[in-house]
């Protein structure tokens, strides 16, 4: 492995001229443009991101002279999963559409894992997106306040328009409101990383950046994916010694928190404001709250929809088809109100149901056992990296950052069916590949990419 790291620094610096080029522009794009332009931009007859990623293919394979790696280990067990889908689509007849899910998945890897090979390259990447999602979260902002939306605009669709309290939902250039608030969620995790490892002049900047996501996040007034983000954060201080400051500051902590009760419940504009945030809460277990917040809150108060019914419906829509599923198509089913009035379901707000819908119980197995094997890369990763840099703080490291969000956004699954967020998720995964199997090559190697500032 260090004999093929050196050969490789080598050659970095003999053709330093067309290797940065084309390697810090692929970077470039993959961190910006690859989720900047929304999939209904098309590009050459296909969803830009797609043509971004051929593009970047080629130019991969042409700098490395038609040598492109597949890293096996890493990426056999996803691959099944992938490639099962792909033969189910080319089953029902849509090759094209099959070729786009193997170019959202596995070709994907592939570019990310040949891509990040050193240090450089890993923080160059994250500090790219870092950029990137700062005037992602502005617009996100921009467009929670007025209802613009500049993605719109670029492509020339109609606006999305769902008002929370007078709020535009915000939904970038994603495909709805609640796949960029996961998407969102998981772009904290790279944020996170840089504020903790980014120069002391640039510090600033990028807690600006993170302020600024969970402000867009905010503004998606997405229930599921603001709880998990508090569970994320709680977690983080916890691991980072909160308890442990509540505990020595325990006087003061408690004075101030007194103090914020009595502003609260003196103040009747931030009495109402924390009233209606609290509410939208309650309003899923409550029915009082639900309607004490229905006329500005707008439909499914409750949070909950039919995402009970779907279980029963989609294993009627199944019957016969347990095994493969119903094909990749999309889910619809006719059902009555208790009024009499008659419905159309038309989408399945849980990713494992649209798994099961979609390619049966196989297709399910064969999705939860590539779960448990990211589960088990990010085990043996800080297995090894907690034997190296134990003196590095547990919390901030990126293996333990992408350990805690990865139970939490599959725990998301049950509350929405991924669509672009989880090409992020797949990224993450790619750099956490990065940082312990190339970018960490030796004690010398994790010292400076813990401790030095890029």
């Amino acid at each position: 492995m260090k004999q093929y790291i050196g050969r490789r620094k080598l050659k970095y610096m003999e053709n330093k001229s067309t290797t940065i080029n084309i390697y810090d522009f692929s970077i470039w794009c993959m961190a910006s443009l690859y989720f900047f332009l929304p999939r209904r931009f098309y590009l050459l007859g296909m969803y830009s991101f797609r043509a971004i990623l051929l593009g970047l293919l080629f130019l991969l394979v042409v700098n490395n002279h038609g040598r492109i790696e597949y890293k096996c280990k890493f990426m056999a067990v996803p691959s099944i999963f992938f490639l099962m889908a792909f033969f189910r689509y080319l089953i029902a007849g849509r090759l094209a559409s099959g070729l786009g899910y193997l170019l959202d998945t596995v070709f994907l890897m592939v570019l990310m894992t040949n891509l990040i090979r050193t240090q450089r390259e890993f923080s160059k990447y994250i500090k790219c997106y870092c950029n990137f999602i700062g005037l992602y979260s502005i617009l996100g902002v921009i467009e929670c306040v007025t209802g613009f939306n500049i993605w719109n605009i670029l492509t020339g669709s109609s606006q999305l328009v769902y008002v929370r309290y007078a709020l535009h939902r915000s939904y970038g250039s994603m495909t709805n409101f609640t796949n960029n608030a996961f998407f969102l969620l998981l772009s904290t995790v790279i944020v996170l990383w840089e504020i903790q490892n980014c120069k002391e002049i640039d510090r600033r900047k990028n807690i600006i950046v993170f302020i600024l996501v969970n402000l867009n996040l905010f503004a998606t007034l997405t229930r599921s994916a603001i709880l998990l983000t508090l569970v994320f954060y709680l977690i983080l201080l916890v691991r980072g010694g909160l308890l442990r400051f509540i505990k020595k500051h325990f006087v003061p902590i408690f004075i101030i928190t007194v103090g914020i009760i009595l502003v609260f419940l003196f103040s009747n504009a931030t009495r109402n404001v924390m009233s209606m945030l609290v509410n939208m809460f309650l309003a899923i277990i409550d029915e009082d709250a639900a309607m004490s917040i229905k006329s500005e809150f707008g439909g499914n108060v409750g949070g909950v929809g039919n995402r009970f019914q779907l279980y029963d419906w989609v294993l009627e829509s199944i019957k016969g088809k347990e095994v493969f599923g119903a094909g990749p198509k999309m889910f619809t089913y006719n059902w009555v109100r208790g009024d009499g009035i008659a419905m159309l379901k038309d989408s399945l707000e849980n990713e494992y149901l649209s798994v099961l819908f979609r390619f049966g119980m196989v297709g399910l197995v064969l999705y939860l056992t590539m779960i448990f094997n990211f589960i088990v890369k990010i085990y043996r990763a800080r297995r090894r990296l907690d034997s190296e840099i134990s003196r590095i703080k547990r919390n901030m490291r990126w293996d333990s950052l992408v350990a805690i969000i990865t139970p939490i956004y599959y725990l998301g699954g049950f509350f929405y069916a991924y669509a672009d967020d989880s090409r992020l998720f797949l990224i993450l995964m790619c750099l956490l590949y990065a940082f312990t199997a190339n970018v960490i090559d030796s004690k010398e190697d994790i010292d400076n990419l813990m401790t030095e500032n890029y």
